[in-house]
C-alpha cells in the first residue's frame, strides 16, 4: 500500500511538473513607425537580416506613393529609405511586394505594379536598376511575389 501511494505521488507530481509549462512574458519593442512619405506605408516584406541590418520593402508610399526598400538596424537605429520606386521612371516597376535576397551589395525583388510586375535589384548605395518587366498577358506570368 505504502508503494502504491508513492506511485501515485511521484506520478502525480510528475504531471504537475510536465503538464504545466512555465509561460515567459515577451516584450515586443516598435523599432520604427512608417510615415508614408517619403519613408514607405505598409511593410510588406518578410524582413532580411545580413549581419545587424534587417531590410524589407513597403508597398506603398515613399515619394511617389509606389513603394520603398528600406533598412534599419536591429537596435532601431539608422533607418534609411534605400530606394524609392517611381512607376514612370523605373520601367513601371511599383508596388514591391516580397523580397528574393540581400547580398552584400543588393537587394533584389519583385514588384507586383502597372502594368505586370518587374525583378528589381537595389544597391546597398542606393542606385537601383530594373532587371525584367512581365509583360501583361504573357504566358510567363503577371504579377510576381514571393512569399
Amino acid at each position: 500500500m505504502r508503494a502504491r501511494l508513492l506511485g501515485e505521488c511521484l506520478l502525480c507530481c510528475c504531471f504537475i511538473a510536465i503538464g504545466s509549462p512555465r509561460v515567459h512574458a515577451q516584450m515586443l519593442t516598435t523599432l520604427y513607425s512608417f510615415q508614408g512619405t517619403p519613408d514607405g506605408a505598409r511593410p510588406s516584406s518578410p524582413l532580411v537580416l545580413m549581419g545587424n541590418t534587417l531590410y524589407g520593402s513597403a508597398m506603398y508610399g515613399g515619394v511617389s506613393g509606389v513603394g520603398t526598400v528600406f533598412k534599419i538596424n536591429t537596435d532601431g537605429t539608422q533607418f534609411a529609405t534605400l530606394f524609392t520606386f517611381n512607376d514612370v521612371n523605373d520601367g513601371n516597376a511599383a508596388n514591391p511586394y516580397g523580397l528574393l535576397a540581400v547580398t552584400n551589395d543588393a537587394v533584389c525583388g519583385t514588384t507586383s505594379g502597372l502594368p505586370s510586375g518587374t525583378v528589381f535589384r537595389v544597391n546597398i548605395n542606393g542606385s537601383g536598376q530594373t532587371l525584367f518587366i512581365f509583360s501583361q498577358g504573357a504566358s510567363m506570368g503577371t504579377k510576381p511575389s514571393v512569399a
